[in-house]
């Protein structure tokens, strides 16, 4: 198991047992939080919120549902489980037993924690415990959903109209010379991605597993089985494909987070991956 894998898992296990100690021992200097919410905040956030949801749900637990790692970043989908039993963020408990899938997201520097971030649908959250969700959360998750859909049917022109003009497709995200991971923007570049998947990769299986939204982030955890056409070669893999939403309700920025040195392996011909 990697350093990044084991500081990604000690860290739930820190917040069940509520050891701040050691959860603020982990966290490197310049460490930011960005919240379900999508602000970034300092330091002291990452306590503040696990002080606040364990508060909230004196018997929280956690259940690891996947773990994908990529070079220095951990990716974790998770599910809480707790009965509201204090105040959360200013509502009174109700006392209500809720579940939530949860993809949080570390990156790993100097052995500690340098960024996380974390995405779950906050309308869900709401309705389980007797209060009205936030229709945008929703309404983005519907979006990806029915994105990933049309793509199932080929329908690209379906998947084109829900982005802004000057969409960021995998801006940054690190390309190892994977033709279908390099940089793009506008609907004319990402169209230009179809095209190239179209052309170099065969999906023997494309599935979604969970789509997890904030009123202007979406993750999705999706299982994959692709072939890449010219070498035969195949990879199994759990990706995380990250939305952001604009005001408009449109699409502003994708990116893949993936095992890129299994991709570049079965591209390049020299292992079957």
């Amino acid at each position: 198991m990697s350093n990044v894998e084991t500081l990604h898992q000690d860290m739930l296990r820190t917040i069940e047992t509520r050891n701040w100690s050691d959860l603020e021992a982990s966290l490197h200097a310049r460490y930011t939080y960005t919240s379900a919410e999508g602000a970034d905040q300092p330091r002291e956030a990452a306590l503040a919120v696990a002080q606040t949801y364990t508060a909230a749900f004196s018997d929280l637990r956690f259940e690891v549902l996947n773990q994908f790692t990529v070079g220095s970043t951990s990716i974790i989908e998770f599910r809480a489980t707790g009965t509201n039993d204090g105040e959360l963020m200013g509502l009174p408990p109700t006392g209500r037993r809720v579940q939530m899938d949860v993809c949080n997201v570390i990156e790993e520097r100097d052995g500690k924690i340098f960024a996380e971030r974390e995405y779950y649908d906050s309308a869900s959250l709401m309705a389980q415990l007797g209060y009205e969700g936030t229709p945008t959360s929703a309404s983005h998750r519907s979006t990806v959903a029915a994105m990933y859909e049309a793509f199932g049917r080929g329908d690209i022109d379906f998947i084109l109209a829900q982005l802004s003009e000057d969409v960021a497709w995998d801006v940054e995200t690190p390309n190892w010379g994977i033709p279908w991971y390099e940089p793009r923007t506008g609907r004319s570049g990402v169209a230009d991605f179809f095209e190239v998947i179209g052309r170099e990769l065969h999906f023997r299986a494309f599935e979604p597993v969970a789509i997890l939204a904030n009123d202007r982030d979406v993750a999705s955890v999706i299982r994959v089985d692709l072939e890449v056409k010219a070498t035969g070669n195949t990879v199994q893999d759990t990706e995380v494909h990250l939305w952001k939403f604009g005001e408009d309700g449109l699409i502003t920025e994708f990116a893949h987070v993936v095992d890129q040195h299994a991709q570049l392996m079965a591209y390049k011909g020299t292992v079957d991956a």
